[in-house]
């Protein structure tokens, strides 16, 4: 491991997080044929356009997760090589943007992921459902485990899609540890879900209570109400032909 001091914050950190996040990419590239989706680049904070005040929070709220997280990337391993501490929350929390289809929420996840690659500490962004499937075409065990630990040790994930199948079986045990083990790691998830948040609301009923109280108390919640801008908006019949 390499220690550099950096001027800028004006203290110690571990500049191979910026590597094993490239390295960990690739890898994900290599057992999954994974790379960024090709349409992100047009998704970024300058072209979400908030139409409610709550969308102008939760823009603020994103935009501010992207731009500070290799700030606090930074003090977490600080935390851990000047005071020795192995559990550090510094960064531990993660999103949940949760909202009905075409609030927005996808453009703000993939506007974060944008940034975190122009700052050179890049996200990995998979839909759960095409994650499941390139799962599941694994054939050998030890790229299943590559996989696993991969996914684990990213400092940023965004899982899209949460919620949107019915998750049983082998898929189910598969996210539940994927978010258990980032949990325990410390490293901040981003879930994009349709479902509702609340206490005994969509969500929990979806993970299961214990799963649903590891995931709430690293998570912050974003709720978009807004209205689905994959509508049209509604106009006579006279306007549309």
């Amino acid at each position: 491991m390499t220690k550099e001091f950096d001027d800028d914050f004006g203290y110690v950190y571990e500049v191979n997080i910026q590597k094993g996040a490239y390295r960990g990419e690739v890898e994900l590239g290599h057992h999954l044929q994974y790379e960024s989706p090709a349409y992100a680049d047009q998704f970024g904070f300058d072209n979400y356009i908030p139409e409610t005040s709550q969308e102008v929070d939760n823009l603020r709220l994103c935009k501010r997760f992207a731009e500070r997280f290799v700030t606090r990337e930074k003090e977490r391993i600080t935390d851990y090589f000047c005071n020795g501490n192995i559990h550090s929350n510094k960064n531990a929390l993660g999103l949940i943007l949760s909202g009905k289809c075409g609030t927005g929420k996808t453009h703000l996840a993939l506007a974060m992921l944008n940034v975190l690659d122009e700052n050179k500490l890049p996200g990995i962004y998979f839909s759960t459902i095409d994650l499941f499937d390139r799962l599941a075409r694994l054939e050998k065990r030890d790229e299943v485990e590559s996989v696993f630990k991969i996914l684990r040790d990213q400092p940023c994930l965004i899982l899209d899609d949460v919620g949107a199948f019915d998750c049983c079986g082998q898929d189910w045990r598969w996210l539940r540890r994927i978010l258990v083990e980032r949990v325990a790691e410390r490293n901040p998830t981003v879930l994009v879900t349709n479902l509702s948040v609340r206490e005994n609301g969509e969500l929990q009923r979806f993970l299961g209570g214990n799963l649903y109280q590891k995931v709430m108390s690293v998570s912050y919640p974003l709720i978009f109400t807004g209205r689905n801008r994959f509508q049209p908006p509604r106009c006579s019949a006279e306007e549309v032909f």
